[in-house]
């Protein structure tokens, strides 16, 4: 419970008493907002990389999409494929798996596998 204060010697007492305590919790509480706003600014930050990056593994992913169906296309055309364009396109087909490629490009990717394979 707080004591009622009487006089103003006792008000000037309390504040001499509080005041190593003053010292700290004000200007504590003042960092404190900073800090607060700080942590706001770099959440939208955040929110804004966050979108940003969505776009961009969409593109990515697009783009790998585009890219693994004209390399399959092309080497199921010619009934051949070479080792190091396997490689590249198992390279192709494993990113676009890890971005969440929803299996589209799975059945392309199985028919190059089962192509003769030409060393180089």
């Amino acid at each position: 419970m707080a004591r009622k204060v009487k006089n103003l010697d006792e008000i000037r007492k309390l504040i001499i008493d509080l005041m190593p305590l003053l010292v700290i919790v004000v200007p504590a509480f003042f960092k404190l907002d900073n800090v607060f706003k700080k942590l706001s600014r770099i959440e939208v930050q955040i929110d804004k990389a966050d979108k940003y990056n969505s776009v961009n593994k969409h593109a990515n992913l697009q783009l790998l999409s585009v890219q693994l169906k004209s390399c399959c296309k092309s080497h199921i055309k010619k009934g051949f494929i070479t080792d190091e364009d396997l490689e590249d396109l198992t390279r192709l087909h494993e990113a676009y798996k890890a971005l969440g490629g929803n299996g589209n490009r799975d059945r392309d990717y199985k028919k190059c596998c089962e192509l003769e394979i030409k060393y180089t």
